[in-house]
């Protein structure tokens, strides 16, 4: 590098540390981008204690994956795990085993029993959440994989006064990208960004590696302080299997409160296999649901604050529309 391209990088350098030594954050280079740099974010010396909340339906193939990558690579060890599972599983000799083996164990993880009755995703974890002891909430689906192992210490720095709700990067089995942030569409209708597409190409435009305030998360993984989470009353039972989440981001947007998404937290993501022939038999119950969605928020957000309005609304989005919609 030239010696002007030098000079120019110390001085960048001295800038950064000094305005961030200010701010009381840590900051350092991002490795994938030249030039960018990443704020690390302080816990404090007490971790809070985070209760990962985990709705399951105890299909063990994904199960125990899930579990293990969790109790294997976290790094953050100030945590509960609750396994919230419908009476009627532990009726499964071998499911019954693995829980009470996991539960019996190391202390971390505590099993929440809910009755035998229709599914509401929503009402599941509103109940769950009621049984956490952390200051700080993980809400996780049951087929996720662990990639980062310091998910948590990068999910809870973010978790600070004035974020309602922190989301991560999930990642299909081949690599490709299932949740990077949602958008609000066309019609208002909450979409995956850059749903599909290789995380290499993604990042040809530099802003998939940089945290980001955005109007939604997805709740099969999200942190956010319990005290913000009962503020808003919990997710709204009323959307019993899809929605809830962007609802509850939509009403701590409302309060006030930003929602971040990060890159530096990342997982492969089953995409719901659990619970897909749920969805799969209440398609009606969908729609009604997703009506409901788009009569409520449209009104208040008919444009997403955070997508530029002379990009393009067609899938994976980012791309300039034409023609142009402004």
């Amino acid at each position: 590098m030239a010696r002007g391209g030098v000079v120019k990088e110390e001085v960048e350098r001295e800038v950064v540390w000094r305005d961030c030594t200010r701010r009381g954050v840590g900051v350092e280079r991002i490795e994938r981008l030249k030039g960018g740099w990443r704020i690390r974010y302080g816990i404090g010396e007490t971790k809070p204690l985070v209760s990962i909340v985990m709705p399951s339906k105890c299909q063990l193939t994904y199960l125990r994956p899930c579990v293990e990558s969790i109790m294997s690579k976290t790094s953050y060890d100030r945590y509960e795990l609750l396994l919230v599972v419908n009476e009627k599983r532990l009726r499964n000799a071998e499911v019954r085993q693995y829980l009470e083996g996991l539960s019996g164990g190391e202390g971390k993880v505590r099993l929440v029993v809910y009755p035998d009755e229709p599914f509401n995703y929503a009402k599941i974890n509103n109940a769950a959440v009621r049984e956490a002891r952390g200051e700080v909430l993980a809400l996780l689906n049951d087929d996720l994989e662990v990639i980062t192992g310091d998910w948590l210490e990068e999910m809870v720095g973010h978790a600070r006064a004035e974020v309602g709700a922190v989301g991560a990067m999930l990642y299909y089995p081949d690599g490709t990208i299932q949740h990077a942030g949602v958008i609000l569409a066309e019609r208002g209708i909450p979409d995956h960004r850059l749903r599909n597409v290789r995380k290499e190409e993604a990042a040809e435009g530099g802003y998939l590696w940089y945290e980001q305030n955005l109007s939604a998360v997805t709740a099969a993984c999200v942190v956010m302080r319990k005290a913000c989470f009962m503020e808003v009353g919990g997710f709204d039972e009323s959307y019993a299997i899809d929605l809830n989440d962007i609802d509850l981001c939509l009403r701590l947007r409302q309060r006030g409160y930003l929602i971040v998404w990060t890159p530096f937290a990342e997982f492969y993501h089953y995409e719901s296999v659990s619970k897909m022939a749920d969805i799969a038999e209440q398609y009606g119950l969908w729609s009604e649901e997703n009506s409901k969605f788009i009569k409520k928020w449209l009104p208040v957000f008919p444009l997403d604050p955070y997508y530029n309005p002379n990009l393009s609304f067609k899938p994976p989005y980012y791309k300039l529309s034409f023609p142009p919609r402004v």
